[in-house]
């Protein structure tokens, strides 16, 4: 699915809907990875440290697009619930909580 969405985005980049659905497939692979630290055992702790930062640095990706996204749709609500989720799971609490007043 990302490659369509990217094809999309170089034939219109200013498409926040494909901006959007690239950060959503990325999203998609950090949720992956947090279903294999959950499977791991307690003994696994390297990999699992591993894992966690494979992990942030997926959602830093999908950062990137929905972050444009919002720059082309500034008031669209589910890009704006998407950073506020994606900015809370890198540890940009600041950020996050912007974003989830944004949403009252």
């Amino acid at each position: 699915a990302l490659i369509e969405y990217k094809a999309a985005l170089e034939a219109d980049p200013e498409n926040s809907d494909a901006m959007y659905m690239c950060g959503l497939v990325y999203i998609d692979r950090a949720n992956k990875i947090t279903e294999q630290m959950n499977s791991l055992s307690l003994s696994e702790s390297r990999k699992y440290d591993s894992l966690k930062r494979k992990q942030k640095g997926v959602f830093e990706q999908s950062l990137s697009y929905f972050e444009n996204a919002r720059e082309m749709n500034p008031e669209d609500l589910d890009i704006i619930r998407a950073l506020a989720e994606v900015y809370r799971k890198v540890g940009n609490y600041e950020k996050s909580m912007e974003m989830s007043e944004r949403l009252k």
